[in-house]
């Protein structure tokens, strides 16, 4: 069970493979339709929810998001929550720093749904 998406100078890449546990989002989101394209991964997650092994983690290592791009990532986790997907969510620090302001938003969306989150530094 594998999701690979390619990465643009506008979309981030998406690279899921549930026969290693790996789920990974990584790059720039500043699609102007954030909404289809988050709604696919989670339909994605959906359709192979019995494949998730429990403790997967979903890393995120976003270094933009548009306005669009936070809606439409709120509705993901928002999905994860409520379809009880057994995911757990890691956010990616840069070691630079330059993605602040995504990590703050990412935590505050996982505490406000409940989802387990941990904050990496790479």
């Amino acid at each position: 069970m594998r999701l690979f998406i390619g990465r643009s100078s506008l979309q981030p890449l998406v690279v899921f493979d549930l026969t290693q546990s790996f789920l990974y989002i990584e790059g720039m989101s500043n699609l102007t339709s954030a909404a289809d394209f988050y709604r696919s991964i989670g339909k994605w997650l959906i359709d192979h929810k019995s494949f998730i092994q429990p403790g997967t983690s979903l890393h995120l290592n976003l270094y933009y998001l548009n306005s669009s791009s936070q809606k439409a990532l709120y509705e993901l986790l928002q999905t994860i929550q409520q379809q009880a997907l057994p995911l757990s969510i890691t956010i990616i620090q840069r070691a630079n720093g330059d993605n602040e302001d995504v990590v703050a938003f990412l935590g505050q969306i996982c505490r406000l749904l409940g989802l387990p989150y941990t904050i990496e530094e790479k």
